[in-house]
């Protein structure tokens, strides 16, 4: 049998480990002069299998073998190609020796000729001798490959065999059962299916006694009517045996879901547990709650009459099983299941998480548990240490794990490895949701619940056996799934590719390391293709040919003599690791090998930073289109499928239109083909004539549709999101939507004008997030009310459930909501009031966010952009610039609290759309604009108390530290630096943009993060803040004096960093670079300023009036004496 292969002692060795084979005889079997071993001959299928239960191993066992000798075969291949060119050129080099020796000529040389003749006949000669053993071990593994499929044909043949056989006596007993019922012979079953197992003596008698039902004894038989319901003679409540099955075999957490949940049910399942009579004591809560909350609402449900009366209480808490369980405990266990949501009742458990049953927990953990702060998270990770740690408390309450029997009392037991999985998996989906970062802590956790793992009386191997187990399902957990993650956000993949490298260093370091099965090395492959190109796999990405296929081109002159696995990806070489360990590759290996940067056979593709989704099935050709530079290069291996006459899918026409959407890169260099969703501009040969040009063009959209329903395919799933999100128009995206195999009246739900609440929800939410996008794309005179719809739609849908996608549903509408108001048909009023009610919705239900605080005050600075374009391009006769509204907003500084005081704004979302609030004033919109001002450094720095806790909490780990700062979920990154720095520029927070300025040198002049943008060439763009000095030089330097800057400066010099001040020059040609609407309006404002030439307490005259009309004369005016009285 075939062997898994072991982890890697480190980091390095999982990627950059030598794949070549390394096999001996030392153990006694037969092998070749190379150390290959023979294949065993299967002469009698009988020596190897005794029965058909054995088949399936010793099958898959042959295919292991078969694989490792394939794996062998192609490294052969490959080194007999390597030696095959190479042994031309020494055989050159040394003639050409040969030739200098012969002509006694004076060449300086690094060798003497003598010398040099010597060591490359030595070369020439081992070199030959290389390709013979080459050659006569292919010739011998293409023979064991052959012995092999021999060996798995007979076994296969001997099992068809057997159940042949067995179908046979099969049909003999059925026959001979038949004859004995009719004779009137009873046929009795298997006794250990029909058994009802061991009795429970003290819980039977215990029940018995006070008229209750075992949750898993047969208890008393009742009698029963047609209809199914149990008769008491004493006036208990009346259940059905349905339902006391349900409630008897439900666990404990979903019990708790189906009533403390979101359930729609949960009335009815409430009626339920108030009729139920048990020992269970999630049911025993449950009922308790029920009763606190009937007699608070003075009992209208009429709920109280069903529920157990004190007596019957007290008479169940003195069962044995409960007896762990005191009067002030139960009070505590319901007051933590009281809480107002899940926030509440898991910050009421972590105010003494001791001695709390298990049940509890992986309730307050449920997959649907709307948990929403980080910090609760944290210190839930760190609380279920209890349940599975090495210093496991003795009265840790755990349910029994019913199989055959059922014991429906909570017991003291241990926690098991099933609990370990299962808070595992719960804390990961959680860490998915809300920080992905912090599952290095969990598994941290694994690791040491590994290694602690105690030795068993079933002794050393069965232990070992389950630490392989449960580490590779660790591995598998710790990986990053697009499905559970919000939709649209970056995934922090150095930190799953740390969580998975702590297990395999944990297994490196045991005695006996843990062997790694197929499902952890796909893991590991998954992981290692979302990371951003290390050095070796960016170097090798710069050398690939503009031409397609890209081949590899030489970029200096040691690339020649590589070996090809030198040019592999991480991933890829991960892949051939799995292959030498025994694992054959499928469809889905080879679709990753393809994204990854390598066909099947061994050409070079666009290596892509894409993760393949476990919950789908990407295949060979799919992957082909998607590794592709640009939509040219995709509709090439869209036209030649891997085999000749496969028809074209539905998978592969999504790969196709994903293509043909993409934006065209920037043409600045710094990403390569890969990095990021983007099209790399095609290279045109210059010898191709127009025509033949025209012909290898790629379709447009709507052609490729046509020819996808030509062929009978409908668009659904990612294809048809990808469509009607990049619509031309809502009546084609209309058109998709009808083409689809969606129900039609859904469909029409969904387009009417006002649609129902009930239908809407039966619409994917990916797909519901493309209609609403190409609906904010309508212009003209219905962009209002589409905008108002969509509004709508939004609420409506997403105000009842929890989704990775209303983040990005409410950011989008916060996107198109910072066009020109007289676009949207409102007015300012209604646009600033409308941004703080989507606010509200996105804070509801994913908090404060990075993506969400960037594209509120992108929004808010368009906003305020606009009426300042409006504001100058007044008449110059008006002279009401001081008086404008928005001039007093952004001109003098008002009265604010401070960002410790700013609460958030109260939800505006009882409001309907556009009706205006008559109490407001003629200058509502300036109240909003500060509240605006107000929450957006609110949000700022609520983001920074967050990362600074976050990464306190993951100190140690071994990140770099650029990647580290990448990862980071506030703006401490550069483009969100510079676009906070100009919408601060724009409200004129100059005070707020020299606090920013001075949290940006705090943040980058770690010691760390110095020395690794110090060893650097040149700086990663995400830790290049040029433009940000720029933008701070333009608009916060000139309005906060001399000192300020100066202590600045000080400051960043004190830091060690190398970032360069930028020069009046340099601002000036940053200006002019940058030169679009955003930045003149800002050059506008920086004229304006032209009065820091003159004093602060100066008269008019002092103000330098060079350059400036008169409105932007008055507003420097403005600032001057609002700064004067400062």
């Amino acid at each position: 049998m075939a062997t898994a292969g072991r982890a890697p002692a480190s980091i390095d060795s999982v990627v950059y480990a030598d794949t070549a084979s390394h096999s001996s005889g030392n153990d006694g079997t037969a092998t070749n002069p190379r150390g290959i071993p023979y294949a065993p001959f299967v002469d009698r299928v009988e020596d190897y299998v005794a029965t058909r239960e054995e088949v399936e191993p010793t099958l898959r066992s042959f295919q292991e073998m078969i694989s490792k000798y394939q794996f062998m075969e192609m490294n052969l291949q490959r080194r007999m190609a390597g030696l095959k060119d190479k042994i031309p050129e020494i055989q050159k080099t040394l003639d050409t020796v040969r030739f200098l020796k012969l002509r006694k000529a004076n060449v300086m040389l690094s060798y003497t000729t003598d010398e040099a003749e010597t060591l490359l006949s030595s070369k020439l000669a081992t070199a030959n001798t290389s390709l013979s053993h080459c050659e006569e071990d292919l010739d011998f593994l293409r023979e064991q490959i052959t012995t092999m499929e021999v060996a798995t044909a007979r076994v296969y043949n001997w099992e068809v065999v057997q159940k042949r056989k067995d179908k046979a006596g099969e049909e003999v007993t059925k026959v001979m059962q038949s004859r004995c019922r009719k004779m009137g012979y009873r046929v009795q079953a298997d006794a250990s299916l029909t058994g009802t197992g061991p009795k429970f003596g003290t819980g039977r008698a215990f029940a018995k006694q006070n008229n209750l039902r075992h949750a898993t004894s047969d208890g008393p038989r009742c009698r029963t009517r047609p209809g199914g319901l149990s008769l008491r003679s004493h006036g208990q409540p009346i259940v059905r045996n349905s339902t006391r099955k349900l409630l008897e075999h439900m666990s404990s957490s979903q019990l708790l879901e189906k009533v403390l949940g979101r359930n729609p049910y949960a009335d009815s399942w409430r009626k339920r547990i108030a009729k139920f009579r048990t020992i269970r004591l999630s049911i025993l809560l449950l009922q308790e709650i029920l009763r606190q909350e009937e007699l608070q609402s003075a009992g209208g449900s009429g709920l109280l009459e069903l529920l157990p009366t004190l007596e019957e209480n007290r008479a169940i808490l003195k069962h044995p099983s409960l007896a762990g369980h005191t009067q002030k405990a139960i009070e505590r266990y319901v007051h933590i299941l009281r809480g107002q949501d899940d926030e509440e009742r898991c910050k009421r458990y972590l105010e003494d998480p001791t001695s709390i049953p298990l049940f509890i927990f992986h309730f307050l953990l449920r997959r649907s548990s709307g948990i929403s702060d980080p910090v609760t998270l944290q210190r839930m990770i760190e609380s279920s240490h209890a349940y599975y740690g090495s210093n496991r408390a003795d009265n840790t309450i755990l349910e029994n794990n019913r199989q055959n029997i059922r014991d429906g009392s909570e017991k003291m037991l241990d926690i098991d490895r099933a609990n370990f999985n299962l808070i595992m998996r719960l804390l990961v989906h959680h860490c998915r949701r809300l920080e992905p970062r912090f599952v290095v802590k969990l598994a941290d956790s694994a690791a040491q619940y590994i290694q602690n793992m105690p030795i068993s009386a079933e002794g050393e191997r069965k232990v070992y056996i389950t630490q392989c187990d449960i580490f590779n399902g660790c591995l598998q957990i710790l990986r990053p799934l697009p499905h559970v993650q919000v939709a649209q956000r970056s995934t922090p993949n150095a930190y799953f590719w740390e969580a998975q490298r702590i297990l395999l260093s944990m297994s490196a370091g045991l005695s006996k390391p843990l062997l790694v099965d197929r499902g952890g090395f796909r893991a590991i492959r998954e992981v290692l293709s979302g990371q951003a190109k290390n050095h070796a796999e960016a170097y090798s990405a710069a050398r690939h040919a503009p031409s397609w296929p890209p081949y590899l081109q030489p970029g200096h002159g040691m690339d020649e003599r590589t070996e090809p696995e030198d040019n592999w990806s991480r991933a890829v070489s991960a892949g051939m690791l799995m292959q030498e360990a025994g694992f054959a590759k499928d469809e889905v290996d080879d679709a990753v090998d393809i994204l990854q940067g390598m066909t099947q056979d061994g050409t070079p593709t666009i290596q892509q930073r894409a993760m393949v989704s476990k919950s789908r099935r990407i295949g060979v050709w799919e992957a082909s289109i998607r590794a592709t530079r640009n939509a040219q290069e995709a509709w090439d291996r869209f036209r030649n499928p891997p085999k000749e006459g496969m028809k074209p899918g539905l998978h592969q026409y999504s790969a196709m239109f994903e293509k043909l959407v993409l934006r065209e890169v920037e043409s600045d260099g710094s990403i390569s083909p890969g990095d990021k969703a983007l099209n790399f501009s095609t290279q045109h040969e210059a010898n191709l004539a127009e025509f033949e040009r025209a012909r290898l063009r790629p379709p447009s959209i709507s052609e490729l549709y046509q020819h996808m329903r030509l062929n009978g395919v409908q668009p659904d799933g990612p294809c048809l999101c990808i469509l009607v999100a990049n619509a031309a128009s809502l009546e084609i995206a209309h058109q998709y939507l009808r083409d689809s195999p969606e129900k039609s009246r859904i469909i029409r739900n969904l387009i009417a004008e006002e649609p129902d609440a009930g239908p809407l929800r039966l619409v994917r939410m990916g797909l519901f997030a493309a209609y609403l996008q190409v609906c904010l794309r309508v212009e003209g005179r219905r962009a209002g009310d589409q905008l108002k719809r969509v509004i709508r739609l939004a609420e409506s849908r997403l105000s009842h459930e929890q989704s990775r996608w209303a983040p990005f549903i409410w950011g989008s509408i916060l996107k198109e909501l910072s066009q020109h108001h007289h676009a949207l048909r409102i007015s300012l009023h209604q646009q600033l009031d409308l941004m703080l009610r989507v606010m509200d919705a996105i804070e509801k239900v994913d908090g404060v966010q990075l993506s969400t605080f960037t594209q509120f005050h992108k929004g808010v600075r368009k906003t305020v952009r606009q009426q300042l374009n409006n504001v100058f391009t007044k008449d110059a006769e008006k002279k009401a610039f001081t008086k404008s509204p928005l001039a007093q907003a952004l001109f003098y500084q008002m009265c604010m609290a401070s960002v410790d005081n700013v609460h958030p704004r109260r939800s505006l979302l009882h409001r309907e759309v556009g009706q205006e609030d008559s109490s407001l004033m003629a200058g509502a919109e300036v109240l909003l604009l500060e509240e605006a001002k107000a929450r957006i450094k609110y949000m700022f720095w609520t983001l920074e108390q967050r990362e600074r806790h976050a990464r306190a909490y993951l100190d140690g780990y071994q990140i770099a530290p650029l990647e580290a700062m990448n990862s980071r979920r506030d703006a401490a990154r550069s483009d969100h630096a510079h676009d906070y720095m100009l919408t601060l520029g724009y409200l004129g927070e100059f005070e707020e943009m020299g606090r920013l300025l001075e949290w940006l040198i705090q943040q980058w002049g770690q010691f760390d993060v110095v020395s690794a943008v110090n060893e650097m060439e040149e700086a990663p763009p995400h830790a290049d803040f040029f433009e940000t000095l720029c933008v701070f030089r333009l608009v916060a330097e000139p309005m906060l004096g001399n000192d300020r800057v100066s202590t600045l400066l000080q400051t960043l010099a004190e830091s060690g960093l190398n970032w360069t001040w930028p020069d009046d020059e340099a601002v000036k040609t940053y200006a002019e670079v940058h030169h679009d609407e955003s930045i003149s309006t800002l050059r506008r404002e920086e004229k304006m300023m032209a009065m820091r030439r003159a004093p602060w307490h100066g008269d008019m005259r002092a103000v330098d009036k060079d350059g400036l009309g008169d409105h932007e004369y008055e507003a420097a005016i403005v600032r001057r004496d609002s700064y004067g009285s400062q």
